[in-house]
Parts: C-alpha cells; sequence; structure tokens
C-alpha cells in the first residue's frame, strides 16, 4: 500500500488479489519507443479486472520522455511528470491523498464517482531573468463527494506567491 491511501480505501481494495503483470511497447516506425505501460490483472470473488499500473512512458520521436507516470497497484495516478521535446519539466501532478467512498469493489470497479483524491500540481517555465527553470505556479486540487476546490498560486522566479485564486467547482 501506498501512504496516500486512506485506511478506507484500504480496506475497500484488500479483496482484490494480482494474478499477472505484463509491460506493453508500442513503438514509433523509427523503432524508438513510444509508449510503455504495465498492465495488471487481478480477481475477486469471480470477477476479474484489469488495470494500468507502476511506472509507464511516453516518448517524443525524437527518443525524449514526454510524460512519465506512476500509478498504484489499482490505477491510480500516484506522480505524473510533463516534459518538454528538449527534456525540461514542465508540469508534475502529485497525489498525496486517495480515497473512496463506494460500498462494495463492484462500485469500485464500476463508478468513478465515488473516488476522492487531493494532488499537487507545479508548473515550470524558463526564466530569462535568471537563466533558470523556475516553478511558476501551484496547485492544490482536492475532489470531494463531486465537489471540487482548487486554490492557485502564482508565483515569481525567486518562489514568492504573487498572488492567490480558490475556487470550488462541482466535477
Amino acid at each position: 500500500m501506498y501512504s496516500q491511501h486512506t485506511q478506507r480505501f484500504i480496506e475497500l481494495t484488500k479483496v482484490l488479489k494480482k494474478t499477472e503483470s505484463k509491460t506493453d511497447t508500442i513503438f514509433y516506425r523509427n523503432g524508438k519507443p513510444h509508449f510503455v505501460n504495465v498492465r495488471s490483472t487481478y480477481e475477486f470473488d469471480g470477477g476479474i479486472a484489469k488495470n494500468y499500473t507502476g511506472k509507464s512512458n511516453v516518448y517524443y520521436r525524437n527518443g525524449n520522455i514526454a510524460r512519465e507516470t506512476i500509478q498504484d497497484d489499482f490505477g491510480n495516478y500516484l506522480n505524473v511528470k510533463l516534459f518538454d521535446k528538449k527534456g525540461n519539466l514542465i508540469q508534475e501532478r502529485i497525489t498525496t491523498e486517495i480515497d473512496n467512498r463506494a460500498e462494495n469493489i463492484d462500485d469500485y470497479l464500476e463508478f468513478k464517482k465515488f473516488g476522492d483524491f487531493k494532488k499537487t500540481i507545479n508548473y515550470y517555465k524558463y526564466s530569462r531573468k535568471t537563466k533558470k527553470w523556475y516553478k511558476y505556479k501551484e496547485e492544490f486540487l482536492s475532489l470531494t463527494e463531486n465537489q471540487f476546490t482548487e486554490i492557485r498560486n502564482i508565483l515569481d522566479e525567486y518562489g514568492q506567491i504573487i498572488r492567490t485564486k480558490t475556487r470550488s467547482y462541482e466535477e
């Protein structure tokens, strides 16, 4: 289990037993990898479920990584990093809490509406003033019972908050 999982989530998913994991790779015509992922199969009470799990990578045609994704054993995103074609980190999404309000495993697997989470999203860009990459925006996103809450901070090149915006909205 991961530290992001709530106790309720752990109890809900303990009936899933991993039976198989397979790595899939899709290539560009130039022979370089385009997409590499792991697909896992689970059994539960006579049923079967499949999810992408573990580390997945998407590549640009030039061979540089475009997206690096880490998913837990149930397909929830734990960390996503996006890169530009030159290999610079431009966005990072970090999941800090994963919960689910489903009352049974069937509802969990069938309906996404029960899923709750908390994430931090960091955005990066290059500063011509300091000649360095810096975090220019950070978002704290929370989804609870179909209600999003977002806190967005805009930062200067030195990490100081310039302004903050908060909003809430329905999923």
